[in-house]
């Protein structure tokens, strides 16, 4: 991950996948000046030749275009989301622990290994909540979400 996303990023989630969903509403909870756009892959009306990939590459991971048109899947695709919140030291601090030598390559690893509907993804969900609610103290309006 050499290169910094340009804004804004599109991010393309399966909006039947309740872990996918929930963890996308969180997101767009949060401020980040409109360098997010969130498609559901799931909509009747998301058309993904339109976007210059097939459903099913989209079903397979996570996807993220940023204002290049490059895409980026999987855990790549999780560091793009989290540049985008600049204010944000957690963040930041997620997305440059996940391009040190070895540790983004197990990530993805994981990622590519555990199935969406198994608990360690919802275990990771819940971890970067509680994370983030840390670090936007007691008054974050994530709390609740835990």
């Amino acid at each position: 991950m050499s290169t910094r996303a340009e804004f804004p990023l599109q991010v393309f989630y399966d909006g039947r996948c309740a872990i996918c969903s929930r963890e996308m509403q969180l997101l767009q909870r949060r401020e980040c000046a409109g360098r997010l756009v969130f498609f559901d892959i799931s909509a009747p009306d998301f058309m993904a030749a339109e976007q210059g990939r097939s459903k099913a590459d989209f079903m397979k991971e996570l996807h993220v275009r940023d204002g290049a048109g490059r895409f980026h899947t999987g855990v790549s695709a999780f560091a793009r989301i989290w540049s985008a919140f600049l204010e944000s030291l957690l963040c930041r601090l997620l997305e440059r622990i996940l391009a040190l030598p070895g540790i983004h390559q197990g990530a993805a690893i994981g990622y590519a290994t555990c199935p969406q509907d198994q608990l360690p993804r919802r275990e990771l969900s819940i971890a970067l909540k509680r994370m983030l609610v840390a670090a936007e103290g007691p008054m974050s309006p994530l709390r609740q979400e835990i």
